[in-house]
């Protein structure tokens, strides 16, 4: 039994390998470039309309204000209170975090 257990887990450790692997070498292969031609396409007076961040909760503090199950909502005071105006957003935060600066400052 424990020698099957750990021929399963290192399977698994192995298919975790590979896929990283792979995924390390495209991105190597694509090298930032994509980015960099993004930049250098957008002019001073264009806007940027959205920004996918990704991430843990200094990109995202989440919110539950569309959740019907759920009775605590975040869209009250404290929440907010730093924000620009003083007034609830809905998110799990006192005022902006890492994305809202790259919007602003971008």
């Amino acid at each position: 039994m424990q020698y099957y257990y750990s021929q399963f887990c290192f399977r698994r450790f192995s298919n975790f390998v590979t896929i990283f692997i792979i995924l390390f070498l495209i991105l190597l292969g694509r090298g930032g470039r994509g980015t960099a031609k993004a930049a250098a396409r957008l002019r001073r007076n264009e806007r940027i309309l959205a920004i996918q961040a990704f991430g843990n909760s200094f990109l995202d503090t989440g919110n539950n204000n569309n959740l019907i199950s759920i009775t605590y909502k975040c869209n009250v005071p404290p929440y907010g209170r730093d924000f620009l105006g003083g007034i609830s957003t809905g998110r799990f935060s006192n005022g902006i975090v890492i994305s809202d600066l790259i919007g602003i400052y971008h």
